[in-house]
């Protein structure tokens, strides 16, 4: 039951992530032409949604199909504005039998667009043989289906009460949240790329040769402590022993960068995150004890013990691997 309630709770994260609003924004944008009386097929429609990502999740994780990140990346934004456009030339215009079964294709499409985006993350949390995937598979399923259900339930509440209370027409409530949407999408995930960047360029003040490692904390959108891999205060900057390995006193970037914190006035509680590199295992338990809610990184570290850990202490993990704009 518990390992259910794991995967189960990484579905609904992944929906209701705030700072990965991609899902809600396509929720909303699929959502905010019905109402209550179309819950039928606004159901249908969020459940081909979770099939087509369930369905990209399954081939991912076998190894059936491997889309490169950057082009999935790419494509999530462009489903969500397309979604949103659709609304807005079809805004006020009677319901066809054409339009419908195209929002169905569409919907399962971008459902498996979708899925591709968080498959390379979901695959790093998953272990064990072909038939032990499957049951986690249909476990986060049902996340992602109970959280959409919760998201399309208050935009129809948000929509009878603007429409009843507030006397908007359907047209024009259909047409300022398409237009919401496509303004907020435009901009997407550029805070967090942003101050992974930061970290990158703070990465290169380490000393360390094999491997050059930047994080810093953000609490509020401020900064409040930064760090780089490399040997304690008063000792000689040199992280590789004779044979080039690193040595065992060096300490990582996000070590360095939570013990920065723990000697000012600030606190971490609550903050994220943003690291060049994902933890390990150890450096996961000081994450977590530090009151650190999300982590974000760039690249992935070849054991991914210390991602397990953090999400089954209930930090959000997110992984970025293009930087550029």
């Amino acid at each position: 039951m518990s390992e259910f309630w794991i995967y189960f709770q990484i579905g609904l994260k992944h929906v209701l992530d705030i700072h990965a609003y991609d899902h809600v924004l396509f929720l909303i944008a699929l959502a905010i032409p019905f109402s209550f009386s179309d819950w039928k097929r606004i159901v249908l429609l969020v459940t081909l949604f979770t099939i087509g990502h369930t369905m990209a999740l399954m081939l991912s994780v076998f190894d059936i199909i491997v889309i490169k990140v950057n082009v999935v990346e790419l494509l999530i934004p462009i489903t969500i504005l397309i979604t949103a456009f659709f609304n807005l030339f079809t805004a006020g215009k009677s319901n066809k039998k054409e339009s419908i079964n195209i929002v169905f294709f569409i919907t399962l499409f971008f459902g498996i667009i979708h899925g591709l985006g968080f498959s390379n993350y979901f695959k790093s949390i998953l272990g064990g043989d072909a038939t032990s995937k499957i049951v986690p598979l249909l476990e986060f399923a049902l996340g992602i289906e109970a959280a959409q259900i919760l998201v399309v339930f208050v935009v129809l509440i948000l929509s009878y009460i603007v429409q009843t209370v507030f006397r908007f027409s359907k047209r024009d409530w259909t047409l300022v949240m398409s237009a919401f949407v496509i303004g907020v999408v435009i901009p997407m995930n550029k805070y967090d790329k942003a101050y992974l960047r930061i970290a990158k360029e703070w990465s290169l003040l380490s000393y360390c040769k094999r491997k050059q490692v930047g994080a810093i904390i953000v609490r509020d959108r401020m900064i409040i402590s930064d760090g780089y891999n490399g040997t304690p205060s008063g000792f000689e900057n040199c992280c590789e022993d004779a044979d080039g390995l690193t040595r065992w006193d060096v300490l990582h970037a996000e070590a360095n960068a939570i013990l920065k914190v723990a000697r000012s006035t600030q606190s971490c509680e609550g903050a994220t995150l943003y690291i060049t590199l994902s933890p390990c295992k150890e450096c996961s338990k000081l994450i977590h004890q530090s009151g650190i809610k999300r982590v974000v990184y760039h690249n992935g570290y070849r054991d991914d013990s210390g991602i397990q850990f953090l999400i089954k202490a209930g930090i959000e993990v997110e992984h970025i691997s293009i930087l550029e704009e």
